[in-house]
């Protein structure tokens, strides 16, 4: 059984400093977790 857990995120601004925002999906097996 494989445990490892895979996360892939990104973000991005405007400017600097400035708004922006980000996002991550966390992967373990079948199951797979959104967040923003």
């Amino acid at each position: 059984m494989d445990t490892t857990v895979y996360a892939f995120s990104d973000g991005s601004a405007i400017g600097n400093p400035g708004p922006g925002g980000y996002g991550v999906v966390l992967r373990y097996g079948e199951n797979v977790k959104e967040f923003s």
